[in-house]
């Protein structure tokens, strides 16, 4: 359905709280994040599917991996490479002096080489 402003809903995820949007060209996809429903999304431009990877932990960020079927992702826990052919989580490191049953990553990216940031920092 579009408005009157041109914008459309792609997918209606009904997330419990959306965050982290992020291109990735070599997919031409789309990902995004549910942090409370601790869900991975991908929309795909190429055959107009979602896919949802759903992880065991609170997960608020995402960054593309080395790889184009990898990402880096900040989750309850530190921080991880997620496969996305596999579905399975390498812990990269849990070393950020955090309560993990109370504490999260947060918002982030990559600076130009690559590197994950915590945008707070």
């Amino acid at each position: 359905m579009v408005n009157k402003t041109g914008a459309a809903v792609l997918y209606p995820s009904g997330c419990i709280l959306g965050e982290s949007p992020m291109w990735h060209n070599e997919r031409q996809s789309c990902f995004w994040v549910d942090i409370e429903g601790c869900t991975i999304y991908e929309y795909s431009f190429l055959d107009k599917s979602c896919r949802q990877y759903e992880l065991s932990k609170r997960v608020s960020l995402v960054v593309k991996g080395s790889i184009a079927d990898e990402l880096i992702v900040g989750l309850q826990g530190g921080v991880a490479r997620f496969n996305l052919l596999t579905e399975t989580l390498t812990v990269l490191t849990t070393e950020l002096n955090a309560d993990w049953k109370s504490y999260r990553c947060n918002d982030g990216g990559c600076d130009n080489m690559g590197l994950v940031m915590d945008k707070h920092n």
